[in-house]
């Protein structure tokens, strides 16, 4: 399936991962297509890497959150 895509820039949040906290930028992005829409978020340390994410897998499955360790 095809999805157009929009990622917006939601300023910086504080993530605590169970092991420690950082400090973060949010990113949003919203998707639309094949009679879907989901949005997935990204959580960006300063160096630039993800820190943690929540995206779309399936209808069945919902979502799935990530964070790194």
């Amino acid at each position: 399936a095809r999805y157009e895509c929009t990622v917006v820039a939601d300023g910086r949040e504080l993530i605590d991962n169970g092991l420690r906290q950082q400090e973060t930028r949010k990113f949003t992005e919203t998707c639309r297509g094949a009679g879907v829409q989901f949005e997935n978020a990204y959580w960006l340390d300063d160096s630039g890497s993800i820190f943690a994410s929540r995206q779309f897998v399936s209808q069945t499955v919902a979502y799935l959150r990530a964070n790194r360790l």
